[in-house]
């Protein structure tokens, strides 16, 4: 399976990612998004480089809702900028048909999620 990683060289700031959008996986009336195991394993990595000095966001790729691949980013410190590594990560999602999902901003997550069994 395709995966993409980052960890920051340089400190960025994640807010400016897919700022204020809403996906069709979120919210009471939202379908519910199938995570393969993989990228469920791949999330629980990614919790342990966030933190509340350190934010960062998760993007699920998927397919007929169920998800194909993940990637993520996070600020490893202060002074973060503009987070250009998931902006150019949703582009390439998009650019081949797939439903591109911020999955979840730090700990949080955004949407109506099952992993699959």
């Amino acid at each position: 399976m395709f995966r993409f990683f980052c960890v920051a060289v340089l400190a960025m700031f994640l807010s400016a990612c897919a700022g204020g959008a809403t996906s069709t996986y979120s919210g009471s009336g939202g379908k519910t998004l199938i995570v393969a195991k993989e990228d469920w394993a791949f999330f629980q990595t990614y919790l342990g480089q966030v933190s509340s000095t350190n934010p960062g966001t998760f993007i699920m790729m998927a397919r007929n809702d169920h998800t194909v691949s993940s990637t993520y980013s996070y600020c490893p410190g202060g002074n973060c900028r503009t987070d250009t590594y998931i902006s150019s990560q949703m582009a390439k999602c998009e650019a081949q048909g797939l439903d591109c999902i911020v999955f979840a901003r730090s700990s949080s997550i955004e949407v109506n999620y099952k992993v699959e069994e």
